[in-house]
């Protein structure tokens, strides 16, 4: 944006600033904050059009807004009607208020307009609501793939300035539609009257003309920008034409289910679509899409800018099935750089065709295309738009592009996958005898104590305290994890205080024991009766520092016993940094919900599978399926229980006796390298690699996994730096 948006801009942020402090004393900060919005947005609007003055008055005029205090409004309207008036002249006699939200002769969009908005509009409470500003380019981008033709009519549902549609309106334009059309062609939808306003505003100044200096032709009201919420519409309801529209862009707002106002409501239309099975823990954004199905044509298209969440998230399975069995996807693309100035999520562009035929679906070839710097609209229209091959995979400095057949994308769980893995990846997954870590072992989440402090120390703090008896090993943090055996010298340092078995001997109230206080009291007394005073001594310490009384304990437990707890052969850390380690538990440690338990099933060799989990193509898996820990740049991948056990693997059951033995006797010597100094853990992991990528016919591929997974390790350790430009918008026509 020039210096002449940047004063508009900022003085209108001055006069809302006025305005607001003036009626907060009648009207309470929120109601006046909210009417000084709707006014400043009405005499801004008057301001640039240049036109005509203020209604003020009619302003004021937004649903819901009416019932509330009304005549304290319209009193408070009366004392602040001067300042509005001479801001207004303000704009006009300094000729900067069109001439800075018009496009300009270079042919970029000034936008002065929506950036009044999110002046106007706190960060905070934009982003309470999910709503970003989207960058011009991405704009540009959207309605490049999705508007195709002179004739499209296009509909923005959650319009908010009119960004979306004043890109739509330069797109028709550039096809050659006829400017005297062009508003009835463009329809939005806003729940706001002041962005609405804005937007309306936006699509005026392009439809109008100049002469003597004067703005002519459209006028706000013109444009078809309805103040309502979307799910509130139902698709006759904007244009009689059944026929639907041609082209639903935006950037629908990204709110979390929990924070979904009238949720019922939102899924009602679920049921016109036969989806009312999609998660409940879809995101808002969600909800926009699945809406905006009822309300393009056949052949029409889809281009929104959405959260990545659902690229990756069990509730985004649902989605991906939504849009498979009713779109061609035409695109899906991410952006290394953050593309959002204000937000941390991650964001995907998704251009979709409305498609009825299975067979065009499932033989369409879809394109995940990974951004990493600037590149112009027409060079990544030019990307999308290129006839390719399945499977087909070209990777420059600049982007990543995968081709993939819809019909294969039924046997992906996250379409993340696409934008990271490598073919290799693909090949070992789809191998006949590959299939998750559930099939084979049982994977839950370590032990949650509710007071480490009392449950965890340091051996020599257990045995200060006399203590050391009832405690057992503990693997505590995956800092105490420098190689696969996990062995009593690696044990020796912490303990877990684990009176389970001793605590299921004591007598119960029901036979005899004193009834009076919590059964934690009883057992308390009753370990001093037995002699056991060290650890007595103990748990009345830890009752003295308010353990018992946390929330995690039941008030009538015996809150001192953790339970039972039964160590897993097996340990995966729920946290990685570098390097990869499924821990194989030799000291039988009990562990904590930094690690998760792996269980293997009878007919599952608990050595094979630990071989397995710990191959450099286990780890890949890992690096797909896991997650980034944290929006603000942490590099950690974090894993849940879930997606340990969709991590893919070589079925041992199907493995013969030469197979067995060579998986085995590889781990064990890899555990024996870690161990040597002198010995070559690379080399060691070389073989274990070999053994298992040849159970399934990959032999020969373990420098592709390798490489792979090397790139995606460093990619998380240079994640935190993200920059704000996605593509640069040098090419974009007036």
């Amino acid at each position: 944006m020039d210096e002449s948006g940047e004063s508009v801009v900022e003085r209108t942020r001055t006069a809302y600033e006025c305005v607001a402090s003036s009626l907060r004393t009648d009207l309470g900060a929120e109601l006046a904050n909210r009417v000084a919005r709707l006014l400043v947005v009405e005499a801004l609007t008057a301001a640039v059009l240049g036109e005509r003055d203020p209604d003020l008055a009619a302003a004021l005029d937004e649903p819901g807004l009416s019932g509330e205090r009304t005549a304290d409004v319209s009193s408070a309207l009366d004392a602040v009607e001067p300042d509005l008036r001479g801001f207004v002249r303000e704009i006009r006699s300094d000729g900067i208020g069109a001439d800075a939200t018009a496009p300009g002769a270079d042919g970029r969009d000034r936008d002065a307009l929506g950036r009044v908005y999110e002046a106007l509009a706190p960060a905070e409470r934009r982003r309470e609501r999910g709503e970003f500003h989207t960058p011009s380019a991405v704009c540009d981008l959207v309605t490049r793939l999705t508007v195709t033709d002179a004739d499209d009519v296009v509909l923005d549902p959650a319009a908010g300035s009119g960004r979306f549609l004043a890109s739509a309106h330069r797109r028709l334009r550039a096809l050659g539609a006829d400017d005297g059309r062009l508003l009835d062609r463009l329809f939005g939808v806003e729940v706001r009257a002041a962005p609405a306003r804005l937007a309306e505003t936006a699509l005026a100044l392009r439809a109008g003309g100049v002469a003597n200096d004067e703005r002519t032709g459209a006028a706000p009201d013109d444009a078809n920008v309805r103040v309502t919420d979307f799910f509130a519409v139902d698709p006759g309801d904007l244009r009689s034409d059944p026929a639907g529209f041609d082209a639903v862009v935006g950037n629908p707002p990204y709110v979390r289910q929990e924070a979904i106002e009238g949720r019922t409501r939102v899924r009602r239309h679920l049921a016109r679509l036969d989806a009312t099975d999609l998660s409940g823990r879809s995101d808002l954004s969600v909800y926009f899409l699945t809406h905006a199905t009822e309300f393009l044509a056949d052949g029409g298209r889809l281009g929104f800018v959405v959260s990545d969440r659902w690229l990756d998230t069990r509730y985004g399975e649902d989605v991906q099935r939504f849009v498979r069995d009713r779109y061609r996807v035409e695109a899906v693309v991410t952006f290394d750089r953050q593309a959002f100035d204000d937000s941390l999520a991650g964001v995907t562009m998704l251009v979709l065709e409305r498609e009825r035929d299975d067979r065009r679906r499932a033989e369409n070839v879809a394109t995940f295309l990974r951004l990493r710097g600037d590149r112009p609209v027409e060079a990544v229209a030019a990307l999308v738009e290129q006839s390719r091959d399945p499977d087909e995979l070209v990777v420059t400095d600049d982007y990543r592009l995968l081709a993939r057949r819809q019909a294969d994308l039924a046997n992906e769980r996250a379409w993340w996958l696409s934008f990271a893995a490598p073919p290799a990846y693909f090949d070992y997954r789809s191998a006949a005898d590959v299939v998750g870590l559930d099939d084979v072992a049982d994977v839950s989440r370590g032990v949650t104590s509710g007071a480490n402090e009392f449950f965890y120390a340091r051996t020599e703090a257990f045995e200060r305290r006399g203590v050391a008896e009832y405690a057992a090993p503990l693997l505590r943090a995956s800092g105490q994890v420098d190689r696969i055996r996990f062995d009593d010298a690696a044990a020796a340092e912490w303990r877990v205080l684990d009176v389970h078995d001793l605590v299921a001997t004591a007598p119960s109230a029901a036979t005899g024991e004193a009834s009076d206080g919590s059964n934690g009291t009883r057992v308390e007394r009753w370990l001093r009766r037995e002699g056991h005073d060290a650890l007595a001594d103990y748990v009345a310490w830890g009752r003295g520092q308010g353990f018992h009384d946390r929330r995690s304990f039941d008030g009538d437990d015996v809150w001192f016993d953790l339970g039972e707890t039964s160590p897993a052969p097996l340990l995966h850390t729920r946290f990685t940094w570098r390097t990869h380690r499924t821990v194989w538990n030799e000291a039988e440690a009990v562990a904590d919900q930094q690690f998760y338990e792996i269980r293997p099933n009878e007919d599952a060799d608990p050595l094979v599978l630990c071989g397995l989990l710990n191959t450099r193509v286990t780890a890949l898996a890992c690096e797909l399926l896991g997650r980034r820990a944290g929006g603000d740049g942490m590099t950690r991948l974090q894993q849940t229980v879930y997606e340990t056990e969709r991590v893919p693997i070589p079925d041992p059951r199907t493995f013969d006796a030469r197979e067995r033995t060579a998986v085995r006797e590889r781990v064990l010597s890899l555990m024996d390298a870690e161990a040597n100094a002198d010995a070559d853990r690379a080399t060691a992991l070389d073989r274990l690699d070999e053994a298992v990528l040849s159970t399934v016919g990959m032999t020969g591929r373990a420098d592709d996994v390798e490489r792979a997974l090397s790139r995606l390790v460093e990619e998380r350790r240079r994640g935190a730096a993200r920059a704000s430009a996605v593509m640069v918008d040098h090419d974009r026509p007036p």
